[in-house]
């Protein structure tokens, strides 16, 4: 395995490659904004942060004090204005400081009080991490638990890419181990996400639950839909294997084609005999509510079909289900927290007795 696409047969890469090569998400981290432990911020918009980052708002808001940039050189394989979550092209303040290192850029800004950085999750040191918010108020902060999941929005993924159509044995046993318990334990002790597959149960849905209540409103049909989807909900867990679609397409996205092995490798394995797994789809907010549903069970379908396909005769129930818009992650005012909302959750459930 190298770095360099053009000396190997196995790839790792921020990227993927493209759809010629095959890929498997190896690991996950998170990007997220940081300041010094003692400064009064806790979150920041979207907006915001592409506003500090240009130098057009150059002080922190009621403070009367100018905010330093910190950035890191290279931000996983891509300059800080390539990220995908930026609303428009912009260039960087001219006055940012630059670090080789993100450790040294986390003791930077933390010994800094007007400092504010973008980093990796794993890689905040003493800092303090901002939630990242949209305009309509919705945020989920960038935990491991939401990185693993893929419902933070700025979660960005470790590829080892297949450079060679047939690869020598021990290169095929390499990549089936990858995508073992074993491997996944080495990837946390190296300081990222790992994929193993984890379970959130219900009680643990809190902040999601909220964006639910507060996107059914006054409206009685959008409350009809928030209550059928508890009711279908509520006895389960949801597992951290998210399925994402990529934009304006009905194919799965790189690191959701990658779970559709990850599930069916733990199906196989006895994990989740005699249970039932609900394909649960959901949709952004633009366009008709029922057009939205009906789309969100497509979605589930697909990927129901994906790891049906992978998992034939194995001791499970699988159920498909769609709630359309009734549980946002993000804001729908930008591209990215669209893409958070498009999604395939999968829950587990106790199987139904057969009549």
């Amino acid at each position: 395995a190298s770095t360099d696409p053009g000396e190997s047969d196995l790839h790792i890469s921020w990227r993927e490659a493209g759809r010629r090569t095959a890929s498997d998400v190896i690991a996950l981290d998170g990007i997220v904004a940081i300041v010094a432990p003692d400064n009064p911020s806790t979150s920041v918009t979207s907006e915001a942060l592409q506003l500090y980052l240009s130098g057009k708002l150059s002080e922190w808001p009621g403070l009367n004090a100018p905010i330093r940039i910190h950035l890191p050189d290279n931000f996983l394989g891509a300059s800080v204005t390539d990220l995908p979550f930026w609303s428009a092209p912009f260039r960087l303040a001219n006055n940012s400081l630059r670090h080789s290192d993100f450790d040294a850029l986390a003791d930077a800004v933390t010994q800094d009080p007007n400092a504010l950085g973008l980093t990796l999750l794993t890689r905040i040191g003493s800092s303090a991490p901002l939630v990242l918010t949209g305009s309509c108020g919705r945020a989920l902060p960038a935990t491991r638990a939401h990185i693993k999941s893929e419902d933070y929005p700025l979660t960005r993924a470790v590829y080892l890419n297949r450079m060679s159509a047939r690869l020598p044995k021990v290169m095929r046993d390499f990549v089936a181990y990858t995508r073992s318990r074993e491997a996944q334990s080495v990837v946390r002790r190296a300081g990222f996400v790992d994929q193993a597959v984890g379970r959130i149960p219900f009680a643990a849905q809190g902040d999601r639950l909220a964006n639910a209540v507060l996107k059914a409103g006054e409206n009685a049909d959008d409350q009809a839909e928030m209550r059928r989807m508890i009711r279908t909900l509520v006895d389960g867990e949801r597992l951290t294997l998210t399925f994402r679609f990529e934009d304006g397409s009905s194919d799965l996205d790189g690191p959701s084609r990658s779970n559709i092995q990850r599930l069916a490798d733990a199906i196989d394995d006895g994990a989740f005999d005699g249970q039932e797994l609900a394909f649960v789809g959901f949709s952004d907010g633009l366009g008709p509510s029922d057009g939205n549903l009906r789309l969100s069970q497509r979605r589930a379908k697909r990927v129901y079909d994906a790891v049906a396909a992978k998992t034939v005769g194995a001791p499970v129930t699988f159920a498909i289900d769609g709630f359309g818009e009734a549980m946002p992650m993000a804001c729908d005012d930008t591209a990215w927290g669209r893409q958070v909302n498009r999604r395939v959750e999968v829950w587990l459930r106790q199987s139904k007795p057969s009549d």
